[in-house]
């Protein structure tokens, strides 16, 4: 074989690499797209307001406990939120609700207010198209008082029944 020919091929191998690299990449964020976190800016922006809620939920000293669990219902999961203060006495009279995402479906955020189950104990039933990786933001309104708290937690899809 010529050595022109087999230069010439190994440098148009080398060129060609990188460009069905790129090539494969395109169509992977075609299918899968990415996407920023909602109001992301809006949240940049307001981080000054957002510093203050934080302070006020360390005042308020309110402890979330939220857990996923098996539905009756097809890909849904029952979410249960216990709400106590800083004693540990329930706060059963909130009106609490609660957006969720899937870290890698940030633009398909599920919004749902919780009902009361007595006790400071709160439910809602989630759908869940994706096992892995959820942000819950929950928002509790008890009088005068506002607690807003971010929580990340694995989830896992349940079977169809």
């Amino acid at each position: 074989m010529n050595p022109k020919v087999v230069w010439i091929s190994i440098i148009v191998a080398l060129l060609a690499i990188p460009c069905a690299f790129y090539a494969t990449v395109l169509v992977l964020v075609q299918v899968h797209p990415v996407t920023l976190e909602a109001n992301y800016e809006k949240k940049a922006a307001n981080w000054d307001q957002i510093r203050r809620q934080q302070q006020r939920n360390q005042e308020l000293g309110w402890i979330l406990d939220l857990q996923t669990g098996p539905s009756a219902q097809p890909y849904q999961v029952e979410l249960t939120l216990g709400l106590t203060d800083r004693d540990g006495k329930p706060i059963a009279d909130a009106s609490v609700e609660i957006e969720a995402f899937h870290e890698t479906h940030v633009s398909k955020v599920v919004r749902r207010n919780m009902e009361s189950a007595g006790e400071g104990v709160y439910r809602a039933m989630l759908p869940v198209r994706y096992s892995g990786m959820w942000e819950f933001q929950v928002t509790a309104r008890e009088k005068n008082n506002l607690f807003v708290q971010t929580i990340q937690q694995t989830v896992s899809r349940p079977a169809r029944r």
